[in-house]
């Protein structure tokens, strides 16, 4: 299972040190998040409507949230079904499957025009 939340990940000491493309991971509104004692409103149990709420209104305000959701997008498109769970960038699984799908029409357009 990937996880793209890096609630173990430290920020660099120095300030002026290269950061790797996963880096981005450190300005996640997520990253602080407790799951101990808040519990995990990511992966919620159930799929009725209003189960992603919580995490919506996290993602909603987070500054990385569009390159959270290209870096999910991007796994699934690699490996079926990576990351079909859960909420990553504001954007549930049905709803990243539909950017996707999206992507992969766009794709397939420039190609088709070229």
């Amino acid at each position: 299972m990937t996880d793209l939340r890096a609630q173990t990940m430290t920020r660099p000491t120095n300030p002026l040190a290269s950061r790797e493309p996963e880096d981005w991971r450190l300005d996640a509104k997520c990253r602080d998040w407790d799951h101990a004692l808040q519990g995990d409103p990511w992966h919620p149990d159930s799929d009725l409507p209003g189960a992603y709420d919580d995490a919506r209104r996290i993602c909603a305000g987070c500054p990385v949230a569009s390159t959270c959701l290209q870096a999910a997008v991007d796994a699934e498109s690699s490996s079926y079904g990576a990351l079909r769970f859960g909420m990553y960038g504001g954007t549930t699984p049905a709803e990243r499957s539909a950017v996707l799908r999206k992507q992969q029409r766009e794709r397939a357009a420039r190609r088709a025009a070229a």
